[in-house]
C-alpha cells in the first residue's frame, strides 16, 4: 500500500517545527503567559436582618433652576460628542472619551487649571471606558490598537517627561476585555473577559502580573467593581436562578452571596472599605427599589421604597454616607437623587421635561456628574449642603 506524503510538509518534523513557530510567534512574541484561573473559592450566603430605612428623618429638597441655584457647570464646552466620563477621588481631574472624526477618543481634563490632554495617538481605533487613579494621574482604559479589546496604562507623568503617547499594555491575552476598573492606588485591576467562554471575573496585580478569577465557571458575571482598598470585589452573575450579587473577599477568597435567589438584583456598588453595598433590586415584582447592605452589621435596607419609579445605576461614596442614583418616575421623567446621610437629606435634581441620566458620584462624596439632555454636567454637593443649611437656619 503506497502512503503519500503532504508536499507543503514532507514529514512530521517540519509539520511539528512549523506548528511550534507559529505558536511562539502568536503568544511568546507577544509575552503572554497563561495564568491560573481555578482555585478553590469557597462559597457562602448571607442572611441579613432587613430593616425598615429612617427615610421619616430624612427631608426631601428639590435641586433646579426654579428653586434655588443648583450649582450645576457644564463639564466641557466643546462642539464634540462626549460618550463616557470618569473622575479622581476629589473630582479635579477627569478623563473623558470624546467623539474624534468618527471614533471614541481618549481625554485628560483639568478644569481648574485648563488642562485638556490628548491621550490617543492615532486615527482608526477605539479607545474607551476609562478609569482613573485616586489621585488621577494614571489611567487605564480599553483599546482595539492591535484588534482585540486589551487594557492599556497611561501615566501622565510619563507623558510628560516622554512622549505623549507612550502607554503601556497590562492585558494581553488575545481576548476582548471590559468592564475594567481599579482600587484607589492602581495596585489591582479587575475586569471581564471571556477567556473560557463564558463571561468571568479577572482580577490582576499589577506589581508582579499575576491574575485569578473569584468568578464561577458556571456563571456568566458583569459589572466588577473594586472597593477602594482593593480587597473586596463586587459584581453582578447570572446563572438559571436569575440575577445575583456576589461579594468576593479577594484575601480570604470567600464568595458571599449578597442578594436573595430569583429577586432580579444587580448593578451593585461598593464603599472604600467594603463595608457598605448598594444595588437595585426588584423584590416587590413591580419596581426597581435601591437597597443597601451593611456588611458589619449584617443589616438591609431598603433605602427609596418608591413605587413611582424605577431606581437604578447607584454609586456610592468612600465612607458610605452618600448614595447617589438614578430615578425613572412616571410619564418617562428622569432625574437623579442623592441620599446624604451627613446632612439627612435627600436632594432630587429634577427638572420639568428634561432627562437626567448616568450619575456618577466622587468618592468624596463632595461632587456628581450626570448627563442632562446628553450634555455632561456636575454639581457640587457640599455648596448644595452648605446652601440648604445657610437656608434653614435662616426660616429657623
Amino acid at each position: 500500500m503506497k502512503i503519500f506524503r503532504s508536499r507543503v510538509f514532507p514529514n512530521h518534523f517540519l509539520y511539528c517545527l512549523f506548528i511550534l513557530i507559529i505558536t511562539v510567534n502568536l503568544f511568546c512574541a507577544r509575552e503572554y503567559v497563561a495564568p491560573k484561573y481555578h482555585e478553590p473559592w469557597t462559597r457562602t450566603r448571607t442572611y441579613p436582618m432587613e430593616k425598615k430605612f429612617p427615610l421619616g428623618e430624612y427631608k426631601t429638597v428639590r435641586v433646579n433652576k426654579e428653586t434655588m441655584p443648583d450649582f450645576r457647570r457644564n463639564l466641557l464646552i466643546i462642539s464634540k460628542k462626549v460618550f463616557s466620563v470618569t473622575m479622581s477621588y476629589d473630582a479635579k481631574k477627569y478623563a473623558l472619551v470624546m467623539e474624534d472624526i468618527g471614533y471614541p477618543k481618549l481625554f485628560y481634563l483639568e478644569p481648574e487649571n485648563l488642562v485638556l490632554q490628548e491621550f490617543s495617538y492615532a486615527y482608526g481605533f477605539c479607545d474607551e471606558a476609562p478609569v482613573m487613579t485616586k489621585d488621577g494621574n494614571v489611567i487605564y482604559f480599553v483599546s482595539d490598537r492591535f484588534g482585540n479589546k486589551e487594557i492599556y496604562r497611561a501615566d501622565r507623568s510619563q507623558f510628560l517627561a516622554k512622549s505623549p503617547y507612550l502607554v503601556d499594555l497590562i492585558v494581553d491575552n488575545l481576548h476582548d476585555n471590559f468592564d475594567i476598573c481599579i482600587d484607589y492606588e492602581g495596585t489591582k485591576l479587575a475586569y471581564i473577559s471571556k477567556k473560557e467562554d463564558r463571561s468571568r471575573v479577572y482580577i490582576k496585580n499589577i506589581a508582579d502580573g499575576t491574575e485569578f478569577s473569584p468568578s464561577h465557571h458556571t456563571e456568566y458575571a458583569v459589572k466588577p467593581l473594586l472597593s477602594g482598598d482593593g480587597k473586596f470585589c463586587i459584581y453582578t452573575v447570572y446563572n438559571r436562578m436569575g440575577l445575583m450579587v456576589i461579594l468576593s473577599d479577594l484575601e480570604k477568597k470567600v464568595n458571599t452571596l449578597v442578594t436573595d435567589f430569583m429577586k432580579h438584583e444587580s448593578l451593585p456598588a461598593v464603599n472604600g472599605t467594603g463595608a457598605r453595598i448598594a444595588f437595585t433590586g426588584k423584590r416587590n415584582y413591580l419596581v426597581h427599589d435601591m437597597y443597601m447592605y451593611d456588611r458589619t452589621e449584617n443589616v438591609l435596607f431598603n433605602i427609596t421604597d418608591d413605587m413611582k419609579s424605577d431606581d437604578t445605576c447607584p454609586n456610592i461614596s468612600d465612607d458610605g454616607k452618600v448614595i447617589a442614583y438614578q430615578a425613572d418616575g412616571q410619564w418617562d421623567q428622569k432625574s437623579i437623587r442623592v441620599i446624604d446621610e451627613r446632612t439627612k437629606n435627600i436632594f432630587w435634581f429634577h427638572e420639568y421635561r428634561t432627562h437626567m441620566v448616568k450619575p456618577q458620584l466622587s468618592a468624596d462624596g463632595n461632587t456628581l456628574i450626570f448627563q442632562v439632555n446628553e450634555v455632561w454636567v456636575t454639581a457640587d454637593l457640599e455648596a448644595v449642603r452648605k446652601h440648604f443649611a445657610e437656608k434653614a437656619g435662616t426660616n429657623g
